[in-house]
């Protein structure tokens, strides 16, 4: 994403064109990396609710997979832009998607609302959490399998100064064709999905579902031949 912020503000027409087309954005290479990685998110939790033993894990990769499809036609607008591209119709009916028709009519944005929501969240998930299972403050074996990997805080860092860059850069007016005025936090969301990615990625193909049964009987006393204690 830090090379398409690049290509968004060169001021080169071709490397605007290909970030975010000034005729639809939704055409351009930001949003379809996300589109990508999210299709990524679908495929690997739909994996996982077939890999995994605990018949809760399979629900719960089933309901991500869900979830993910969802985020995929709420960020696809349900097809409406492929729709104006090919029937040369604008849509004027206002919220394009669920999301923004939910919180448009109180007057609210969704990326403010939910943006500091997401930062906060993911701040805990991926920063504070590895940090304490690292030190040894979270030892069950439940936090040690859910908790992301420390390496994943570089990510967090890397995704908020992207971020950050994108806001000031536009707030300066620096060179782009306006065509994500407005929706500036894509950038920033090209982050999360693959955290998200990354995160499913681990859990289903490198991460083994703890055997707490087993850890129960090998860490149970052994009983003295006397049959005491």
């Amino acid at each position: 994403m830090g090379l398409l912020e690049f290509m968004y503000f060169s001021g080169i027409p071709w490397m605007q064109s290909f970030a975010a087309p000034e005729f639809n954005r939704e055409f351009g290479a930001v949003e379809n990396v996300q589109h990508l990685v999210i299709n990524g998110m679908i495929v690997v939790a739909i994996v996982g609710s077939i890999r995994k033993k605990l018949k809760w894990e399979k629900i719960a990769f089933a309901l991500m997979a869900v979830a993910s499809l969802i985020l995929l036609l709420e960020e696809l607008d349900y097809g409406l832009h492929q729709v104006e591209y090919f029937t040369g119709e604008v849509y004027e009916g206002g919220a394009r998607n669920i999301h923004n028709y939910i919180l448009r009519p109180y007057g609210l944005d969704f990326d403010k609302v939910m943006s500091p929501l997401v930062y906060c969240v993911l701040g805990l998930g991926f920063c504070i959490l590895p940090i304490l299972v690292s030190v040894g403050k979270l030892t069950h074996p439940w936090f040690r399998y859910l908790t992301p990997e420390p390496y994943s805080m570089g990510t967090i860092i890397g995704m908020v100064a992207v971020a950050q860059m994108a806001f000031f850069l536009d707030k300066i007016d620096l060179h782009n064709n306006h065509s994500l005025k407005g929706n500036i936090t894509e950038f920033g969301e090209g982050f999360v999905y693959y955290l998200i990615f990354i995160y499913f990625f681990e859990l289903v193909f490198k991460r083994k579902t703890p055997d707490l049964k087993s850890n129960a009987r090998t860490s149970a006393p052994i009983p003295s031949p006397s049959g005491k204690g």
